[in-house]
């Protein structure tokens, strides 16, 4: 059990968590635009698509953490298919990582990708993955997704300068860990050869009836 959790009620605690998460989503969305503003260009057409899904992202988020309904979010899908997580990850990889020019690479194995990822959990994980690096001044950064028996696995590497001294009872950490065990999941995280490593794993959709199934969970 984390710091934060023997203090708060578990109540308390996912507030905090939704909070620290949304603050991080609407964080990206003011670099982008205080990048716009450096550089003196203004949002261009193929950006305006982007800015969209970035909203309804955060829109999707909001429901989900509410569990409440709105006729402008009926035709809102929670979930993303497998083939669509590149694009849906590009913003936040040249956000935080790519304006900085910090070097990253992300790899992906699929093994069906018709099945789909539950996108509110996913957004919120990769965020806060992507955004410690970006705050961490990595080097390089490695995202690693592998589509397997029904879950997806989330493996990320980055460098990181001298000793660590990375709390490891950060929002962000605790956000990850509590979002993967809600929904059926795992997380863990570990130095390796001056390399910080992530493991999650998510599990997907093929079914209608896995819905069901994962809103048991995270109501239970």
């Amino acid at each position: 059990m984390s710091i934060h959790s023997k203090k708060e009620s578990s109540k308390d605690l996912s507030e905090r968590l939704f909070f620290h998460d949304i603050i991080n989503l609407t964080h990206g969305l003011l670099l982008f635009l205080s990048h716009k503003k450096a550089i003196a260009r203004g949002i261009e057409s193929h950006e305006i698509p982007a800015l969209e899904k970035e909203i309804k992202t955060l829109q999707l988020m909001l429901k989900d953490h509410y569990r409440l309904k709105h006729k402008n979010l009926n035709d809102c899908s929670e979930w993303l298919p497998l083939k669509e997580i590149k694009p849906a990850l590009t913003g936040l990889l040249e956000t935080y990582l790519g304006q900085k020019h910090i070097a990253y690479t992300i790899a992906y194995k699929h093994e069906n990708e018709a099945q789909l990822v539950y996108l509110p959990v996913f957004y919120r994980i990769m965020n806060n993955i992507i955004k410690n690096m970006s705050e961490a001044k990595v080097h390089e950064a490695q995202i690693e997704l592998i589509f397997e028996n029904g879950s997806l696995l989330i493996e990320t590497k980055n460098t990181i300068s001298g000793p660590s001294t990375r709390s490891l009872e950060g929002l962000g950490l605790e956000s990850i860990r509590l979002l993967a065990f809600e929904n059926g999941g795992r997380f863990s995280h570990e130095i390796v050869n001056q390399l910080w490593c992530n493991h999650i794993r998510l599990p997907l959709k093929e079914a209608d009836i896995q819905i069901k199934n994962w809103q048991t969970k995270k109501t239970a």
